[in-house]
């Protein structure tokens, strides 16, 4: 792999620029094929003439790369596209993606291998080309569409695509919906049902999420390790204990901000996931010190986090 990691945002965007990956372009590293680019200052210009030198690439990380936009990105996907695997377009919430659904449409329709999709913040992302991923990417694992730096929530996301990705990519094992509003039991249901090898699950802020959901994800999702619930005020302890009974795999589950959950499934879930390391329950009202307690005692080991707001 080349490129930069670690460090401050400030010295990679100073580091690689397009003068430096004009100079690999010269160099030519025919065997090259991973570039890691995130919060580096590089542009449209010198990105294609990478996607035209490195026809091998498997993994491209793009992420906060504010000036790259769907120009250069279907350029890659051109030049790439049967190797293609690993793809991060991730945005920060200060600093979102500027890519849109032509050229997310463009790495569908070329790059049938891909494996992992982020598209953390990609903000212009709608249904369109999610559903094309869907149609083609029949080998994804990762899909990431949390939109958590959008005020409000992110509204383009829908049941439409979601149902189709649960249809078409049964081999998925991570799936991040977080903040996208208009997601409901509908996809997610089919999700579980379909997506067996599924092992995290996020929903955050996803308030049409109700227990229907989770109760087809305790059945369907045996191999599930992290499950983000933060924000889905409908989950009543009736769904949660399904997850405790079947879910023994779980190791990371947030229940931020669930209100209708009671010391009687957060037990079950330390009786039934014996691997439990990490418990989010801020703002959970309902649950007593004496809970708290006795999940101290039982996993010692345990990172709780339990503020009530």
């Amino acid at each position: 792999m080349l490129g930069v990691e670690g460090g401050d945002e400030c010295f990679k965007t100073n580091v690689v620029t397009d003068e430096w990956l004009s100079f690999l372009e010269k160099k030519k590293f025919p065997n090259l094929n991973s570039l890691c680019f995130n919060w580096c200052n590089i542009t449209d210009v010198s990105l294609a003439g990478v996607g035209g030198q490195y026809s091998n690439l498997r993994s491209l990380n793009l992420s906060d790369c504010m000036n790259i936009t769907d120009t250069s990105l279907r350029e890659v996907a051109r030049r790439c596209s049967t190797n293609l695997q690993t793809l991060d377009l991730s945005g920060s919430w200060d600093h979102p993606s500027r890519i849109t659904d032509a050229s997310v449409l463009e790495v569908a329709r070329r790059c049938s291998n891909l494996q992992s999709l982020n598209l953390h913040n990609c903000s212009n992302i709608t249904d369109a080309s999610v559903l094309e991923v869907a149609g083609r990417c029949s080998n994804l694992q990762t899909l990431n569409l949390n939109m958590s730096g959008v005020v409000g929530g992110n509204r383009n996301i829908t049941d439409a695509s979601v149902l189709e990705v649960a249809r078409g990519c049964s081999n998925l094992q991570t799936l991040n919906l977080g903040n996208c509003r208009n997601i409901t039991d509908a996809s997610v249901m089919e999700v579980a049902r379909r997506c067996s090898n599924l092992q995290t699950l996020d929903l955050y802020c996803c308030f049409n999420i109700t227990d229907a959901s989770l109760l087809e994800v305790g059945r369907g999702c045996l191999n599930l390790q992290t499950l983000n619930l933060e924000g889905c005020g409908n989950i009543t302890d009736v769904s949660l204990l399904e997850v405790a009974t079947r879910c023994s795999n779980l190791q990371t589950l947030n229940l931020s901000e669930c209100r209708n959950i009671t010391d009687a499934s957060v037990l079950e879930v330390a009786r039934g996931c014996s691997n439990l390391q990490t418990l989010y329950l801020v703002g959970c009202r309902n649950i007593t010190s004496a809970c708290k307690y006795a999940l101290r005692q039982s996993h010692p080991q345990l990172q709780l986090y339990t503020a009530v707001l």
